[in-house]
């Protein structure tokens, strides 16, 4: 029981950790494509990468809720078609799916917290740095 907790933190560090990287890489781009002032552009970057949090997050919560479980049925029925072993009587229909899908949904919790509070984090610090490059120094 110990190592499935261990498991679960590390998994959850590892999200934060993945989102952070993203949003790292999309900071250096966005820094040096552009020649604003310095302030200004470090306000724009942390605001880009709050709203790519934001948005990620809220398809990660799009997702678990069952938006896409169509999609995710139809090419999993595809390639599981394409399969040389195909088993047919192993294959769920439709509904079948869903009644899983929602068993499990009911067993565990979204873990939207890295995007919500990574988010947060930029925007706030892209409104910070905004309001010195734009009150303060202007």
């Amino acid at each position: 029981m110990e190592s499935r907790n261990r498991k679960k933190i590390l998994a959850k560090i590892f999200v934060w950790i993945g989102i952070l990287a993203i949003n790292a890489t999309l900071f250096t781009i966005y820094y040096f494509l552009h020649s604003t002032p310095i302030l200004a552009r470090l306000a724009e970057d942390f605001f880009i990468c709050g709203m790519v949090t934001l948005l990620l997050g809220a398809l990660y919560l799009l997702a678990y809720y069952g938006a896409f479980d169509l999609f995710y049925f139809g090419f999993r029925s595809v390639f599981s078609h394409m399969n040389p072993h195909y088993d047919p009587s192993a294959h769920q229909d439709y509904a079948e799916y869903l009644a899983s899908r929602s068993e499990r949904r009911h067993l565990t919790r979204p873990y939207f917290w890295p995007f919500l509070g990574e988010g947060i984090a930029f925007l706030l610090a892209s409104g910070i740095l905004a309001f010195f490059a734009f009150v303060i120094v202007s």
